[in-house]
């Protein structure tokens, strides 16, 4: 009996030794976490009055990859106390991995800009790439309120040790707001054309945000949408928007009925200024306006005011000289690029820069480029032909060039 029991015994030992070491050998050794990115933290933020109680808050969010391409999204939240106020995500998506500067040029990815500021792992004399995402929220909000801005709350996408927690999370109170920029010109009696214009700009941009498919669309199908909005808009100003040509704005614009606004380079524009059907006064005043509008500085506030006064004093000359009905071209054109320049610069991070798309202000030298097409293309008839074209051109050019 007892041989028994002891031959059970054994049998049972040698089956737990063998457990034992299957287990052993089939449980994996557990590999070291590789850090997605090397860090996400809020670079830069802006915070600037829109409107009455409606303010514009510009961030800047800037992310290092680490050794793999990062994947995956993280959110960025805005808080007034405790109070979420706004969240959106960031998709990391087409990042590459971190990857020393050659000569102080990234991998280009879209929707994203570049610095060359991050150190190298590899000692090298290039600095690291570091992708930034520029974004834009409208908060209402009052003065002295306490705003928090958070990325990668929760840790949605790790981050190596030393970075975690470094500029994820920024404070700041609102101030009272500067007395804000007046755009007008009273002595331009086209001056309803440029307040018209930002206020159905905003409704075209806030239309698009409502439109989920919008984003998915193609370039061309996202500007044939948004010319049709336009010329829709334009219609509460007079029913013969309904006839507004498109190819022979187009065509003006960019030298194919069909081309795309977005595409057209500054050569293109200089070429479009030939083109126009207006004679060469007119021409030529058009010409000095958009040179205006690329070369004047706008480092801050201050050079704002200046444009702004600048254009008056085009005006002023034009209509001294020529008269405001042989300038009306030019004078529409004019009220467009001080009302969109009031618009971008209120939406903008200072440095003012507009939306950018090959060096320059986009955003109201697209304007006041598409409102001088439109009214001087001739495409509508009746009394306020010039006005309604340079309507329907310089708000369908300004958000054609604001699409992300």
């Amino acid at each position: 009996m007892k041989t028994i029991n002891l031959f059970f015994i054994f049998i049972a030992l040698s089956l737990f030794a063998f457990t034992a070491c299957q287990d052993e050998t089939t449980v994996p050794t557990p590999e070291p976490d590789i850090p997605r990115v090397r860090d996400i933290s809020i670079t830069e933020i802006r915070l600037q009055q829109a409107e009455d109680g409606l303010f514009a808050l510009n961030l800047d969010v800037s992310v290092i990859p680490g050794v793999v391409a990062p994947q995956g999204s993280f959110p960025v939240r805005i808080y007034e106390e405790t109070r979420l106020l706004h969240s959106f995500d960031i998709n990391l998506a087409g990042i590459p991995s971190g990857k020393c500067c050659q000569n102080s040029k990234c991998e280009e990815v879209e929707g994203w800009t570049y610095t060359c500021d991050a150190l190298c792992d590899n000692n090298s004399r290039d600095d690291g790439c570091n992708y930034h995402r520029q974004r834009q929220v409208f908060l209402a909000l009052e003065a002295g309120a306490a705003i928090r801005a958070v990325v990668n709350e929760e840790r949605a996408i790790q981050e190596t040790a030393d970075a975690a927690g470094v500029n994820n999370t920024i404070h700041f109170t609102v101030q009272e707001p500067q007395e804000s920029v007046d755009p007008a010109n009273l002595y331009n009696p086209y001056d309803e054309v440029g307040r018209r214009h930002n206020e159905q700009l905003q409704a075209l941009l806030y239309r698009i945000g409502a439109e989920p498919a919008f984003a998915g669309r193609t370039r061309d199908e996202q500007q044939r949408t948004v010319l049709e909005w336009a010329v829709m808009e334009a219609m509460a100003v007079d029913e013969s928007a309904a006839a507004f040509a498109m190819p022979k704005f187009l065509y003006a614009y960019t030298s194919h009925e069909g081309g795309l606004m977005r595409e057209a380079s500054l050569g293109d524009f200089k070429t479009a200024l030939e083109r126009l059907d207006v004679d060469e006064v007119n021409r030529h005043q058009l010409a000095r306006l958009f040179q205006l509008l690329q070369e004047h500085p706008l480092e801050g506030r201050a050079d704002v005011v200046h444009l702004l006064a600048a254009i008056r004093t085009l005006e002023a000359g034009w209509m001294q000289d020529q008269g405001t009905a042989s300038a009306e071209k030019p004078l529409i054109a004019a009220s467009v690029a001080r009302y969109s320049l009031y618009f971008w610069a209120a939406r903008q991070p200072v440095p003012f820069q507009g939306p950018q798309l090959f060096g320059i202000r986009e955003g109201f030298f697209a304007d006041a480029f598409g409102a001088g097409i439109g009214a001087a293309a001739g495409a509508i008839g009746g009394p306020k032909g010039a006005l309604v074209g340079g309507l329907i051109g310089g708000v369908a050019s300004s958000v054609v060039f604001a699409i992300e």
